[in-house]
């Protein structure tokens, strides 16, 4: 993303990124659904009660393991 002028920030926990939202509103928010303590889903409906974070659309991505 920052090779096309995207600011990232990365959070590796729902709750580092419930704190982040105070300081800085992104344009999108990417959200691993298996985040370690509380989940992504959790943490989705915790940033969508946020006021700051209420207009931002949020992407859920997940990993795919190989079999």
């Amino acid at each position: 993303m920052e090779p096309v002028g995207l600011n990232v920030i990365i959070a590796n926990t729902g709750e580092q990124a419930l704190n982040m939202i105070e300081k800085s509103l992104p344009s999108v928010i990417l959200v691993n659904s298996q985040l370690p303590g509380r989940d992504g889903f959790e943490t989705c409906s915790r940033l969508k009660q946020h006021q700051n974070a209420q207009a931002v659309p949020i992407l859920f991505i997940n990993k795919i393991s190989r079999i």
